[in-house]
């Protein structure tokens, strides 16, 4: 092979990678929600639902409360959400939120239902 021909497939190739590099940094970064879920006594609550309804995404906190939600990139547009949570024997709790690229930290506390321990109770 000729050398300017192998120069121009070298550069040509070298382009080629410029602009796959390009277009995935021009792609839209995840979002990830993550946090943890307590009593208002600061006890964690394994079993919660953690949801966020506008994006129909949703996941249950583990035995130490803590829960990861992932929203892909294309879907974060810097849109305001709420994440809401809910566990039986408590009163569920909400927190609005700007769903942004890269990670967000969002611990809720929930309060015990008194009145579904009783009724349980009876």
């Amino acid at each position: 092979m000729p050398h300017n021909r192998r120069g121009l497939l070298f550069a040509g190739v070298a382009a080629l990678a410029l602009f796959v590099a390009g277009a995935k940094s021009a792609q839209a970064q995840d979002a990830v929600v993550r946090g943890t879920i307590t009593s208002d006594r600061g006890e964690p609550i394994a079993g919660a639902n953690v949801v966020i309804d506008e994006l129909r995404v949703g996941v249950v906190s583990n035995a130490t409360g803590q829960y990861t939600l992932s929203v892909p990139g294309a879907r974060v547009r810097g849109q305001p959400v709420v994440v809401r949570v809910r566990a039986i024997g408590f009163k569920p709790n909400s927190k609005a939120i700007t769903l942004t690229p890269g990670e967000q930290v969002v611990d809720l506390a929930l309060g015990y239902d008194v009145s579904s321990a009783l009724e349980n109770a009876s």
